[in-house]
């Protein structure tokens, strides 16, 4: 899926005033599946930090206190600045921080938003509560602490998005897997959802030491745009739709082994989709590689299709070994 997402104000409790924009655009075909089974290393950690009001001279010193505190997350760390438009003139100051590990899961933490100097009801009474260095440092702590935790379990996916990825997971094409520290309530109760309102998912889930792997079968469902989605069945609720088949449509889907992308070097991902863009452009149809996933995704007309997956053999054995290709 693939959809774009702006906020040019933002609001905050309790006056509100904000205004979010998303756009996103209609599928091509089922949603792929995702491979979280294996966390790696943490690689990068981003902060960004956000103020509604310029900060003049205390902007250099923010940045290097915030770096300070996220030092231990990632052998790299960037810190960005940015000043953002807030509605009713409010003056606020926060922080967002991702770390990205080397087979490309994501975590999150974040810091609430909080009165600048001079803005808001009590700032009489918290003049004695730091500079403004200080209070941005406080703040990049109170984003990092969570993050430690997380990355210490050694879970791939935090727990609270393992729970908004089972439904998407069931309708996709191939097999999703997630690494998560527990299965919470939530996701347990996706997962009832999902097997109630989607024929044909399967769910596997497989202890890890203190850790589950959730293995998620989904159906590769796809409604072209303009089809019925379907009748209503008893109580209101709307009745599963027929689950389509691959075939059936302009795109095929090649599953890889597990790993083979996700797990591959750098330079090997480069050199392979490198080979899959001279691939398609030769035969005139067209390759997503899919690192997360770890499949191939081949669009074109039927004959396109059939010519390229005949050339791949050879290329897959040669990248990931004999029998690479599902």
């Amino acid at each position: 899926a693939s959809f774009d997402v702006d906020w040019p104000l933002r609001g905050f409790f309790p006056a509100g005033g904000g205004h979010v924009q998303v756009q996103t655009r209609a599928l091509e075909g089922p949603l792929s599946a995702v491979d979280l089974g294996d966390r790696g290393a943490p690689k990068l950690a981003k902060g960004r930090v956000y103020s509604t009001k310029p900060l003049g001279n205390d902007e250099l010193a923010v940045v290097q206190v915030v770096r300070g505190a996220l030092a231990d997350l990632a052998p790299e760390v960037i810190v960005e600045f940015s000043v953002v438009p807030g509605a009713n003139n409010v003056g606020k100051y926060w922080l967002d921080v991702v770390v990205e590990t080397s087979t490309g899961a994501l975590f999150h933490g974040g810091a609430e938003a909080k009165d600048l100097p001079g803005f808001g009801k009590g700032w009489g009474k918290n003049k004695g509560s730091g500079k403004l260095p200080e209070r941005f440092q406080a703040a990049a702590a109170e984003a990092a602490e969570p993050l430690r935790k997380q990355l210490a379990t050694g879970a791939a996916v935090d727990c609270h998005l393992a729970d908004q990825l089972i439904l998407p997971a069931s309708l996709a094409a191939g097999t999703s897997r997630l690494l998560v520290a527990e299965l919470s309530m939530h996701a347990r109760t996706a997962i009832h959802i999902a097997e109630l309102m989607v024929p044909g998912v399967k769910f596997r889930e497989e202890k890890r030491g203190d850790l589950s792997l959730l293995e998620i079968d989904g159906v590769a469902y796809f409604l072209p745009e303009g089809d019925d989605a379907g009748s209503v069945g008893a109580a209101g609720v709307p009745a599963a739709p027929a689950m389509p088949a691959l075939d059936g449509y302009d795109e095929d889907i090649v599953s890889l082994p597990a790993g083979a992308l996700t797990k591959a070097a750098p330079e090997l991902r480069e050199e392979f989709e490198n080979d899959m863009a001279a691939l398609a452009e030769g035969v005139g149809a067209k390759i997503v590689v899919n690192v997360p996933g770890n499949h191939l995704v081949i669009s074109g007309k039927p004959r396109e299709r059939k010519e390229v997956k005949a050339q791949l053999k050879d290329v897959l054995d040669f990248y990931f070994g004999s029998g690479a290709s599902k």
